[in-house]
């Protein structure tokens, strides 16, 4: 039965040389449980047990390598995030610019002119119709000339120039900034 070896016990500056770090931090790792010390009997102080400290401390080191990993695992994720997000309100920005897309706003804006334009015609259809039906006798001749009507109604919501639409909206916000300034120029008549 072969005689079981004693581990070499050091103190604490030799943890601490071999490690390379303060004394003050050998103990806080004793402390927080990282590295182990015992009392020996003979000794005064308590000491480590060398090989056993080393390999515990190459866990705790590994272990802070992972955790730091993973931070930056993490951050390097935000950052993609953050630089596609950016590339696509780039990319929004330049459509928006070369007319390709259109903000909510304008959107809102063209439809409500459509629309608007389309219940005024469709509104109007029965009395434009009603001069071209007055005469007409027979039942499929009533029905194109309404197919008619409603085929020149639907057009009308397929029909969308851009340009026309931003030259209209421009000639608009014109418009305001003038009635802007004039109103500026009313206030301040009146106060003097």
């Amino acid at each position: 039965m072969a005689e079981q070896q004693q581990p070499q016990m050091v103190r604490s500056e030799v943890i601490a040389q071999l490690f390379g770090l303060s004394i003050e931090t050998v103990y806080r790792l004793t402390k927080e449980g990282v590295i182990k010390s015992q009392q020996v009997k003979g000794s005064t102080a308590r000491l480590y047990p060398l090989m056993d400290s080393i390999k515990l401390y190459i866990e705790h080191l590994k272990g802070k390598v992972a955790k730091r990993d993973k931070t930056f695992e993490a951050l390097n994720e935000a950052k993609l995030a953050e630089s596609e997000l950016k590339l696509r309100v780039m990319q929004a920005e330049a459509e928006l610019a070369e007319g390709r897309a259109h903000s909510t706003e304008d959107v809102k804006r063209v439809w409500g002119e459509v629309m608007g334009a389309f219940r005024t015609r469709l509104l109007s259809m029965p009395t434009t119709a009603a001069d071209r039906l007055v005469s007409i006798e027979k039942r499929t001749d009533v029905i194109e000339i309404l197919r008619e009507e409603i085929a020149t109604l639907c057009g009308m919501l397929q029909e969308y120039d851009p340009s026309a639409f931003y030259a209209k909206y421009n000639d608009y916000e014109e418009a305001v900034e003038e009635e802007a300034e004039m109103s500026d120029d009313d206030l301040e008549e009146a106060d003097a």
